[in-house]
């Protein structure tokens, strides 16, 4: 299996690992060595990159606040795979549309609660927070699979008015380790 995370590519081998946790050697351009760690079930790999593709995912690590490049390629990593989730339009997952929008023009505010009672199985909550007297953000939690979320999407998008619109992909972390 191969995968490209920031333009780095990953070679996954399926190896037994060594019974003294040993440095196995590869003879494979991408990963220099696996590190069979016994004690955590993890493995370790090293990752050829170019310098300045490191210098930048450093920056990356460093302005995220992660503890080291470990756990910012873990991050990176579950990020791709919901992302792959959300590829598979029967695949039930979770997603947080984000709207913004003027309260008072035409009817929006009815528009938005008929449609959301419409979607009521799918829609598990909104959270409704005013911005200044005009403004309104909501952030609606969608559940259902892939193409369902897309339809509430769609229909809520679609109401004259909305002045912002975000899907945020996230998951029910059921196939995520």
């Amino acid at each position: 299996m191969r995968s490209e995370i920031f333009g780095v590519t990953i070679s996954a081998i399926n190896e037994t690992p060594p019974k003294n946790g040993i440095i196995q050697k590869l003879n494979y351009p991408e990963i220099f060595y696996i590190i069979f760690n016994m004690k955590e079930k993890v493995v370790r790999f090293s990752v050829s990159v170019y310098p300045e593709l490191l210098k930048k995912f450093d920056a990356f690590v460093k302005e995220k606040g992660f503890p080291n490049r470990s756990e910012a390629f873990r991050a990176l990593l579950k990020r791709e795979l919901v992302e792959e989730e959300w590829r598979i339009e029967e695949r039930e997952t979770i997603g947080v549309l984000t709207i913004v929008y003027d309260h008072h023009k035409s009817d929006i505010v009815n528009k938005l609660v008929d449609t959301q009672h419409h979607f009521h199985p799918r829609i598990i909550t909104t959270l409704h927070i005013h911005l200044d007297e005009d403004n309104c953000v909501e952030a609606i939690f969608i559940r259902g699979e892939v193409k369902e979320i897309r339809e509430v999407e769609k229909a809520i998008t679609s109401i004259k008015g909305i002045k912002f619109e975000n899907l945020a992909l996230a998951t029910t972390g059921k196939e995520i380790p």
